[in-house]
């Protein structure tokens, strides 16, 4: 019994200690070099309600979040001491030279807020990366015939640096390593962003190619990265260097009197790619056809109906399909031109696309309901489909049949002639009198005369007020076509959550989603779909610029865990707190 009472009393004893608070941030290095890598761990010695990074708006997150905990008891001189840890790291790599700042991060516990004091990082321009120094035994250290510089490179890929607009080209980011070198780490640190383009990943994970011979040296190839890129507007277009850094191990022998031993002696490595230009051609404006949306590739046209027999007030389709290979985002599809009796209903529009090397592969379709009003022989004219093919240079137009409606149904009845006339125009003289009461009221004096002369006046005023209501209650094509969008937007984000265990797959969709939210609410074209454009539209509608940087870094970040080649991601919390944003920024936009 009284050892229970010490330990209670030890115990409680230690409470008072663990009753304090300690938030503090702790950085690798106060100083480094442009190219090199910095940790950040925030360290709490309690588990916080809630935890806010910084933005980081000096830097790129490489990895990070990584959270970590553990608990520890200790009994010293009679006292107890429980201490707690929870830290939160990121690995960064700064955007530019300076003093950079580490803003404070805060975290709640118990409902208080606690925030850590802002680092300021010197950054210095990049040095030429060191020689590698062996960690070798006391010998004779000679390196391979190995020429300097060429250990390792990275070249970027373009299948095509004059395309026309529209046109789709490749860019792959390959990265040569010479046989007999082995890599034992590798970061991305600067991942480019193609300037006027419409940017589409194809693979986002490192693939072995296989082995080439290059200078007179084999190399194995691996492709870093492939994307599928179409130009927005005719000029030229650059795209900013990729920088990676590795750290590479090399054979080294050692001699020692008549024996020689072999050892490994890494190297750290920064490579790059050159500063690309590409000059996008404009489309000839010679034999440009009228009916020309914009539309590259190679395409197929496809008209189908439901019926071409049907009864008046049933219903038909009408679809308008579109397939082939090309910019399908760059173009609209071809509008059928229905008889004025029926009623047509905005069409419901279907995507099936993948991107491919050069340009998207699939279809794209207007499915239309109508309903003809009035029996009759219709015709449906031809569907015209203008697209440029960048193969052979020149326009080429398609056309769909025309179809022959047979709608039937009961015809409007009208009213019988009057039968009481005679051949002389005279009326029969009745031989029989009726004879009425004195007292009877005439019927045009009665009541249900009076509704009913009025009936007809108050039936129309009904009918142009529903006409009235229904014309401002309709909702016209832009709305439709917002419409559209919106379902589109939300199909993207289910589609993002059933993939949230396929990081490199859901933060692609959440890309393409967040593209398409801002192309739909703040009616942007396509050359104006980059996050400066965006910023500016944004400021533009008066957003404010706490949200508008809070964009920029929910932006980067999802570049960075989608481009990333290694690190952890919530994939779950992100899908929350892009929804939580959207919903906030929807409320603004709509003030």
């Amino acid at each position: 019994m009284t050892k229970r009472l010490m330990f209670l009393f030890l115990w409680i004893s230690g409470l008072s200690l663990w009753g304090q608070t300690d938030f503090r941030v702790r950085v690798s290095r106060n100083e480094l070099n442009k190219d090199e890598r910095l940790r950040v761990d925030f360290i709490l010695n309690r588990q916080p309600e809630r935890f806010e990074p910084p933005a980081f708006r000096d830097f790129y997150v490489v990895m990070g979040p990584m959270e970590s905990s553990g608990s520890q008891v200790s009994i010293i001189n009679g006292r107890m001491q429980r201490s707690y840890t929870y830290s939160v790291s990121y690995v960064l790599t700064p955007m530019r030279t300076g003093t950079l700042t580490i803003e404070p991060a805060s975290a709640v516990v118990e409902g208080k807020t606690y925030r850590t004091k802002p680092v300021h990082i010197n950054v210095s321009q990049a040095q030429q990366a060191p020689p590698a120094v062996s960690s070798a035994k006391p010998g004779n250290l000679r390196t391979e015939n190995i020429p300097a510089g060429k250990d390792a490179f990275i070249r970027l890929e373009i299948s095509n640096r004059r395309p026309y607009v529209g046109q789709a080209v490749s860019a792959v980011y390959k990265l040569y390593i010479k046989d007999g070198i082995g890599v034992a780490d590798y970061g991305q640190t600067q991942i480019p962003e193609p300037k006027g383009f419409w940017t589409e990943t194809i693979k986002d994970k490192p693939v072995e190619l296989g082995m080439v011979e290059k200078d007179g040296q084999t190399y194995r190839v691996y492709a870093l990265r492939q994307l599928m890129l179409i130009p927005q507007h005719a000029g030229k277009l650059e795209i900013t260097p990729q920088k990676i850094e590795m750290i590479l191990v090399k054979k080294v022998v050692r001699q020692m009197g008549p024996f020689q031993f072999y050892d490994e002696v890494p190297e750290h490595v920064y490579l790059s790619t050159p500063h690309t230009v590409i000059e996008a051609r404009p489309l000839p404006e010679k034999d440009k056809p009228v009916d020309f949306s914009g539309a590259v590739g190679r395409f197929d046209l496809f008209v189908n109906v439901s019926d071409t027999v049907a009864a008046a007030g049933n219903d038909l389709s009408v679809e308008v399909k579109v397939t082939g290979k090309g910019n399908f985002n760059m173009f609209e599809l071809p509008r059928p031109v229905f008889p004025p009796e029926w009623e047509v209903y905005d069409p419901e529009h279907k995507i099936n696309t993948r991107p491919t090397y050069t340009g998207y592969k699939g279809s794209v379709s207007d499915l239309y309901t109508v309903i003809p009003q009035k029996p009759g022989k219709y015709t449906l004219p031809p569907i015209t489909f203008s697209y440029f093919d960048p193969v052979d240079e020149t326009y080429k137009r398609l056309s769909g049949p025309a179809y022959n409606f047979e709608i039937t149904g009961r015809r409007v009845q009208t009213s019988a002639p009057y039968a009481g006339a005679g051949q002389g125009g005279f009326r029969n003289i009745e031989s029989v009198s009726r004879w009425m009461s004195a007292d009877a009221v005439p019927f045009w004096q009665q009541k249900w005369f009076a509704w009913m002369l009025y009936l007809p006046f108050i039936f129309l005023f009904l009918v142009l007020a529903f006409k009235y209501w229904q014309s401002r209650h309709r909702p016209d094509e832009q709305k439709q076509r917002r419409q559209r969008q919106n379902r589109y937007i939300k199909s993207l984000l289910k589609e993002a959550r059933n993939h949230l265990n396929e990081p490199a797959v859901f933060y692609g969709l959440i890309e393409k989603a967040l593209r398409e939210y801002f192309k739909n609410r703040l009616e942007l074209d396509s050359t104006r779909l980059h996050r400066t454009g965006i910023d500016e539209a944004l400021a533009a509608r008066r957003v404010a610029p706490e949200y508008r940087e809070e964009l920029q870094a929910l932006w980067q970040h999802i570049q960075q865990a989608r481009y990333a080649p290694a690190g952890s991601f919530d994939t779950s919390a992100d899908y929350e707190q892009i929804r939580t944003w959207l919903e906030k920024l929807d409320k603004i936009l709509k003030k």
